[in-house]
């Protein structure tokens, strides 16, 4: 079958640049209207640009239905006439009718592409974005866009009429590995969008699997690419959100300036954009081969073997001396990141009803003790005078001018990388002047939760809610028992958690070095996490309920009314 281009825009500078990067494709049997012999180009107006597509149809070698014929259309043919939304009515008009089913359309704008597609009709093959294939910003790659959003337009246009393809079929075989984040990310960017990116950024691997390592709460996602040897492998982050990708590379830069993170930070390159179907930005964080902390400790508690558990201790040990070091770099009067956004606080109130109730029931069948700190009337007054009015009880008036130091701001077991190498870091987004030890009792808090009844889903059930307690006992007064020789999980948890106990007790130091009670400020980073973690929707409803009173225990501590002011330093 040919394959056949008909380009429809105003310009003949855009004319002759599509040409041009058409004609560099690997395609075969290709031919481009308007050719070098055609006197007229470019059209102004839509009833001559549809009446010489009719005309062309004639021809048998455009004709629609024996060939496959590509409409690319500038969505404002003489835009200083007519508006955006009167090219695409215009071609809303035209292309829904019949006559025009037989073509792949496909549509150039200079605008949001997401806009166009909310004003345009079914039945458009794709929309592309002309300023990524014109101004050559995507990342130096204008052709490989232009190409992806054929190949995705034809792909929608076999599916639609049930015709063959005449381009070769993408044969690769991606992947996507099951999760509550690949749910999640499939559903937010799209299969299409997913795929695109795959193609750019590992177009010659063959076969590749992809397992999204976040959830997406922050709008952007973080995706493994691993070909099927595994000797290859790129972390990238998505979102649809631009801010947000520039944001992190901006917050890369920063870390990657301190040398203490050199070595655990890899170099990355600029922001990416690729418009197809969709629209996504996205970063290559790294491209190491190895597994993270989480999935080999999940690993050597199923598969138990001493040896991957030192390496694993070894590497755990390194992230832990890594947070001393930077947190000997103490800054003052920084802004307050121990903040609750609006966000934040409405999924923690969303989550409160169920885990009061759940809290009830497993007193009742014993799974938990009915203490007075965490019955339903605690739970409620903790979520309306505490975690209501968070900001207010932790701003600088409260707690004085911590000391803070810059740190990852999300270490935990997901984005930590084991290479041959040393650990690596990646996902940049919270980074940031934390309070002093914030990484060390976010990656304790995170490890705990990720490790504790993970597998065989064990923490689906009551019946450990009261194991859990006690070993949060162990860490909240620094005394776990790393000799513990019970269930492989709370074994391997207790060495990983002991582990960091040491560089913890040398930031308490720190802190009080500067003025801070240690006890005092370990309990409000903690209680902090705590309360975000009771509304994750990848932890079970009982571990959700053991970071409930986890958080109330620390709010406890933090301040014995948590409204009493500290003293200022």
């Amino acid at each position: 079958m040919n394959l056949r281009f008909i380009i429809i825009d105003d310009q003949t500078e855009s004319v002759t640049y599509l040409k041009k990067l058409l004609g560099t494709l690997d395609w075969t049997n290709v031919a481009v209207w308007p050719g070098d012999s055609v006197g007229q180009k470019t059209f102004n107006d839509w009833d001559k640009a549809f009446e010489k597509i009719a005309r062309l149809k004639e021809n048998p070698d455009w004709d629609p239905e024996t060939n496959c014929c590509v409409l690319v259309l500038d969505v404002a043919l003489g835009e200083k006439a007519v508006h955006i939304l009167g090219g695409i009515d215009a071609i809303n008009r035209r292309l829904s009718t019949p006559h025009f089913d037989s073509y792949v359309k496909v549509i150039l704008t200079r605008y949001e592409p997401m806009v166009a597609r909310n004003a345009v009709r079914d039945g458009i093959d794709a929309i592309l974005e002309k300023e990524i294939i014109f101004s050559r910003i995507a990342g130096g790659a204008p052709v490989e866009n232009l190409k992806l959003g054929i190949e995705e337009a034809i792909r929608n246009w076999s599916r639609r009429t049930g015709r063959d393809t005449p381009i070769s079929p993408n044969d690769r075989h991606v992947k996507l590995l099951d999760s509550p984040p690949m749910r999640l990310m499939e559903a937010a960017l799209g299969r299409t969008i997913v795929d695109g990116v795959v193609n750019h950024v590992a177009r010659d691997w063959g076969e590749v699997s992809v397992d999204a390592l976040s959830g997406g709460y922050s709008g952007a996602f973080l995706a493994r690419i691993t070909d099927a040897s595994g000797n290859r492998q790129i972390v990238c982050k998505l979102s649809k959100n631009q801010q947000l990708i520039d944001e992190e590379f901006s917050k890369w830069n920063r870390l990657f300036a301190y040398p203490v993170y050199q070595g655990f930070v890899m170099p990355m390159a600029k922001p990416e954009f690729l418009s197809t179907f969709g629209q996504v930005h996205f970063l290559q964080q790294a491209s190491l081969t190895g597994a993270t902390l989480e999935s080999t400790l999940l690993e050597e508690i199923a598969r138990p073997s001493e040896a991957k558990l030192v390496s694993s201790l070894r590497a755990i040990k390194a992230i832990a001396r890594l947070v001393e070091k930077a947190c000997a770099i103490v800054e003052r009067k920084t802004p307050n990141l121990l903040v609750m956004t609006a966000g934040d606080l409405n999924r923690f109130e969303g989550s409160i009803p169920l885990l009061a109730n759940l809290r009830d029931r497993c007193v009742e069948l014993n799974f938990l003790d009915d203490d007075a700190w965490h019955t339903k009337s605690a739970i409620a007054k903790f979520a309306s005078e505490t975690v209501k009015q968070w900001n207010t009880l932790t701003s600088r008036a409260a707690f004085g001018d911590l000391p803070t130091s810059p740190q990852h701001g999300d270490m935990n077991p997901r984005n930590v990388l084991l290479t041959e190498a040393k650990p690596a870091l990646i996902d940049f987004a919270r980074f940031g002047f934390w309070p002093i030890g914030y990484d060390l009792t976010r990656f304790e808090l995170q490890l705990f939760l990720r490790l504790t009844g993970a597998v065989d889903r064990k923490d689906h059930f009551p019946n450990q809610l009261k194991v859990w307690l006690s070993l949060w006992g162990e860490v909240r007064d620094g005394q776990v028992n790393a000799k513990y020789k019970g269930e492989k999980d709370l074994q391997i948890t207790r060495r990983v958690l002991a582990a960091i106990e040491p560089v913890t007790t040398k930031v308490g130091q720190m802190l009080e070095e500067h003025g801070a009670d240690p006890r005092q400020v370990f309990a409000l980073m903690r209680c902090f996490d705590a309360i975000k973690i009771c509304s994750y929707q990848d932890a079970s409803p009982f571990k959700r309920l053991l970071f409930l009173l986890i958080a109330l225990d620390n709010a406890r501590l933090a301040c014995p009314a948590f409204g009493r002011k500290r003293r200022s330093n």
